[in-house]
């Protein structure tokens, strides 16, 4: 599952941003997935949570929003959200359509914790 290798490079990229604050506790890590994507939300959840602990970061920390995926319409120009991979115009009824969005994923925002801890 190359979801794994997603998160991997997820992870050290909160590292990475979050290097300047080593007493901070990530408390959440925000992505945005779209269907288009070629990751699927429920491997990324369970590699994370395989993942996370490993980075010192709580395995329910993921949280991910979805985009939509949406397409424009080439005959009628009406930009629509596509339901069930059908590219069919509700306007106009055409099937001559590109993606316009829904290919993302995307590292939304972290959170942290930067309480003092008490020694």
């Amino acid at each position: 599952m190359h979801e794994s290798g997603v998160i991997r490079a997820l992870l050290r990229q909160v590292a990475t941003l979050t290097a300047d604050r080593p007493a901070a506790q990530v408390t959440e890590v925000r992505l945005r997935v779209g269907p288009l994507s070629g990751v699927e939300p429920c491997q990324l959840q369970a590699a994370f949570a395989l993942l996370a602990p490993e980075w010192n970061i709580d395995a329910s920390a993921l949280a991910i929003a979805w985009t939509p995926l949406t397409a424009l319409c080439e005959e009628c120009q009406l930009e629509y959200e596509v339901v069930d991979f059908s590219f069919v115009c509700p306007g106009c009824g055409s099937t001559d359509a590109r993606p316009t969005g829904g290919d993302t994923l995307v590292l939304e925002s972290i959170s942290l914790d930067t309480a003092e801890v008490a020694p």
